[in-house]
């Protein structure tokens, strides 16, 4: 009997990624106005050893990021904001295209929105849009992956409602829906304005809690994520285009709570659902996680510190 040879990786690297970063940032506050400003220096160092090539790649990407934003608040509950804030990721690898290291991807967000405080009520109601773009992604040949190039750019564009209320002294709700359109805006492999892979178009959530003043609190929810694109579109074959189906799933906690300490249960998809949760094209397709219970336990200082700041 012949046993094939089995095949074998074309790279064979080893490196290191560090990231270091300087940041400062201010709220300032007048009168009904709130303003916060902050800045941030990153230095991302890496090397890498190439040890079929027997190369060594140095590289210190560096970049200022900065956040700023501005809120009002009025007398009868409303307060519309504004943001605006940069990033920057390092992208750790070498670009097999140049042999050369990765760019950090980069990106910007812009976001406007209201939140309303309705007297009497102990609620928090926010509606906000946003836009997201980002830089630099590394994208794969779909028909030979060690084909890289970093010209992609992705936007994402999209509406936030989100609401925090307590309905009772026991009981809090926190329910949330998004809706957004994301697309790739230069894509290097597939077409303009085809919409991004395991990014659904909506999304909402929504949760109860019910914990009494003795420390033992319980709390349901659900979580909907809507349809998402399993390949990127191409219009010229309509037939292989698809989306994964959208999927409702249901979790659990129960807490209890004892002078500082914090004793949970957490359990995720309760019904043990099986269901596809992404794909990157119609031969890979990834299974979301069935039913899974953790636990945590959890300590707060906050008596420790009381006590240094009586001293």
């Amino acid at each position: 009997m012949t046993v094939p040879s089995p095949g074998y990786s074309t790279t064979d690297a080893s490196g290191t990624l560090q990231q270091h970063g300087v940041y400062a940032q201010d709220q300032i506050a007048y009168g009904h106005l709130q303003i916060l400003l902050g800045g941030r220096e990153d230095w991302a160092p890496q090397h890498l050893d190439d040890h079929l090539a027997d190369q060594q790649t140095d590289g210190n990407p560096s970049r200022f990021t900065y956040r700023a934003g501005a809120l009002y608040h009025f007398d009868e509950g409303f307060a519309p904001y504004f943001s605006y804030s940069t990033s920057f990721n390092p992208v750790f690898g070498i670009n097999p295209s140049s042999n050369l290291p990765f760019k950090p991807d980069s990106g910007r967000q812009y976001e406007v929105g209201l939140k309303y405080e309705p007297q009497g009520l102990n609620a928090v109601f926010t509606a906000a849009l946003y836009q997201i773009t980002q830089q630099n992604l590394v994208t794969a040949n779909p028909v030979d992956p060690q084909i890289t190039d970093q010209s992609a750019e992705q936007r994402s564009r999209g509406l936030e409602l989100e609401a925090h209320a307590s309905l009772t002294h026991s009981v809090n709700l926190v329910a949330s829906y998004d809706h957004q359109k994301a697309l790739y805006t230069k894509p290097f492999y597939g077409v303009v304005g085809a919409p991004i892979l395991t990014v659904p178009e909506n999304q909402a959530s929504l949760w109860v809690d019910y914990t009494p003043a003795r420390g033992f609190g319980v709390g349901a929810g659900a979580r909907f994520n809507g349809k998402n694109p399993g390949v990127i579109f191409d219009p010229t074959t309509p037939d292989a285009n698809f989306y994964v189906d959208s999927t409702t799933l249901f979790d659990a906690e129960a807490h209890y709570e004892v002078r500082n300490m914090r004793f949970g249960f957490y359990g995720q998809n309760l019904l043990d659902k099986t269901y596809v949760s992404y794909c990157q094209g119609s031969t890979s397709c990834n299974d979301g996680f069935r039913r899974r219970v953790n636990g945590n336990v959890t300590y707060r200082f906050s008596s420790l510190l009381k006590a240094w700041k009586k001293q």
